[in-house]
């Protein structure tokens, strides 16, 4: 089976450099063991993005680790370089050679999922790797990739004809927050809104609106009220006044 996380755009690493070259040969003998080593959990979640094979967003396979809580190692690919990502959401924490909290926001959206894969044994790492690997706790690295990575839509858990509401917690303290946010996040803590009023009356787009819906919902704060849709709730009321 053909891994839908490892690129097809060979021309694109002819480029780099050898060691890179290398990474790339490697990734390709580890994509048939790819269904094998992920949990089936893990691996039908991740599947759902298999159209996104050529340019896969970093944003869903977080969203997948945080979920069902195993930590993974996600290789990328930035530019002309291959990088290693390892997330322990237990730990809530990550450790990459791309110091990702550095990057600007056109930075962030050149990041592409190459391969997922478990996280091999500590013994198995390159200890040269692991000293020149920055790292820091899920939290911020989740909403900063959701304000400025590739995706810009809805993740599929929050989307569809719902409401949203800010729910209860603590407050974002030590978060990356971009300017235009407080005043979503404020009109988030009111009544239940949908993306459409949202971004209408905070006046920042629908792009824009999403991805902080996103960043908040992986920040376990989203709450979300499913609405009917428009034929189902006619049908509902006839019933309700019979």
């Amino acid at each position: 089976m053909r891994n839908p996380f490892v690129s097809s755009t060979v021309t694109q690493l002819d480029r780099a450099d050898t060691q890179t070259n290398a990474m790339w040969s490697t990734l390709q003998a580890a994509s048939t063991r790819v269904s094998t080593t992920l949990s089936p959990s893990v691996l039908s979640d991740l599947m759902r993005f298999e159209d996104e094979a050529c340019g896969a967003d970093l944003l869903p396979v977080l969203a997948a680790i945080v979920r069902h809580m195993r930590p993974l190692l996600v290789y990328l690919q930035f530019v002309d370089r291959i990088v290693e990502l390892s997330v322990f959401p237990r730990e809530q924490q990550f450790r990459c050679e791309l110091d990702l909290s550095s990057l600007s926001c056109e930075d962030a959206t050149r990041l592409q999922v190459m391969h997922v894969a478990p996280i091999p044994a500590a013994g198995s790492r390159d200890p040269a790797v692991a000293r020149a690997a920055h790292g820091g706790t899920v939290a911020p690295l989740l909403w900063q990739m959701a304000l400025r990575g590739n995706r810009g839509a809805l993740l599929p858990e929050i989307a569809g004809p719902v409401r949203y509401r800010l729910a209860p917690g603590l407050p974002f303290r030590g978060l990356p927050m971009e300017p235009w946010c407080a005043s979503m996040l404020r009109r988030l803590s009111g009544e239940p809104i949908t993306i459409d009023d949202l971004a209408e009356e905070s006046d920042r787009g629908q792009t824009r609106t999403q991805r902080l819906l996103n960043a908040v919902y992986l920040q376990g704060r989203l709450m979300i009220t499913r609405s009917l849709p428009p034929q189902r709730l006619a049908s509902h009321t006839r019933r309700l006044t019979h």
